[in-house]
């Protein structure tokens, strides 16, 4: 058998102890891991960490190019928050982005007095808009946040130039997702009791996870498991008053998009057969092989799909 050189020997044992240190600081250091890893996607997107003051609340919020022409505001759904959009977001370099944390999740404010039903949300994100200068602007909505932006839209139509929704609720789909299953049975899967339970909801919203190291994945299940009690008062407010979109669709009168994973678990595809003819002149995209949550799953796809319906959405609208 040949002999290993020297020098490729001392480089082997500079590699396996370089490793070593890697993995040790992992163990031991994991959430500088998560803050490295998240300033990482967040700088490849230019986004820039803020908050402002709205009402009771500090909402804190990622923006990138402020100056730039387009702005996109991105709202993410339940038991989520603004980084579910970070990964899409770099897919949009030329556009002022802005992706929040809605009242009630991540980073901002959470009040156990205040209501976090979809009407009293629309009221907040308009605040929002206002509080941070945001001039008409197109927006996108996943899950919950879909919902949101479809009830935001259509009572506030003047500040909106197009509506996404990215497998939105707020409609009643004539087959009920496994989720909704549940959810008929009282069950709520979305809710999340321990860590080891987190890789059961991953499993559950995507068809295919996207990579994360294992200390960013366990800082986000150990975050849902925190954040549960106040899941469940949320998810109460949005039983106890549930904003359906069937009756406000046709008040939208902007371009829209409906943006679908054709394997959705959690809110199912054959919505769209009770949106579209409420929306007849919307872009429809079902992703074959995809879950919950597109813009995570496949950012750049998503991003692909969204960017050209922006192009289509804006050459329809004179002046831009």
């Amino acid at each position: 058998m040949a002999r290993i050189p020297r020098l490729a020997r001392r480089l082997l044992i500079v590699v396996a102890v370089l490793f070593a240190a890697a993995v040790a600081c992992v163990q031991l250091f994991p959430d500088l891991v998560v803050e490295a890893t998240m300033r990482l996607e967040r700088g490849r997107a230019d986004l820039e960490a803020k908050s402002v003051e709205v009402g009771d609340h500090t909402i804190v919020y990622l923006e990138a190019r402020p100056d730039a022409a387009r702005t996109i505001l991105m709202v993410h759904g339940f038991s989520a928050d603004k980084d579910n959009w970070t990964r899409f977001a770099r897919f949009f370099e030329d556009d002022h982005v802005v992706a929040l944390d809605l009242p009630g999740f991540g980073e901002s404010t959470r009040d156990p007095h205040a209501r976090y039903d979809i009407a009293s949300q629309a009221d907040r994100l308009a605040a929002f808009t206002d509080a941070i200068g945001l001039g008409p602007h197109d927006v996108v909505g996943n899950s919950m946040g879909g919902n949101l932006v479809g009830a935001y839209a259509a009572k506030f139509p003047g500040r909106v130039k197009s509506v996404a929704f990215f497998a939105n609720s707020g409609i009643t789909a004539p087959t009920p997702s496994p989720v909704m299953e549940a959810r008929a049975r009282g069950e709520h899967p979305l809710l999340v009791s321990s860590v080891e339970d987190y890789e059961r909801v991953v499993d559950l919203v995507f068809v295919e996870r996207p990579f994360l190291p294992d200390a960013v994945l366990r800082h986000f299940a150990q975050r849902a498991v925190d954040a549960r009690a106040f899941n469940e008062k949320i998810g109460e407010d949005l039983a106890e008053r549930p904003l359906p979109l069937e009756p406000v669709l046709e008040a939208i009168r902007v371009p829209t998009l409906i943006l679908w994973g054709a394997d959705d678990r959690v809110l199912d595809v054959s919505a769209i057969e009770i949106m579209q003819p409420r929306l007849p002149h919307a872009v429809v995209i079902v992703m074959e092989a995809c879950g919950h949550l597109p813009m995570l799953e496949r950012p750049e796809e998503a991003a692909g799909h969204y960017a050209r319906f922006l192009r289509s959405a804006a050459a329809a609208r004179p002046g831009d």
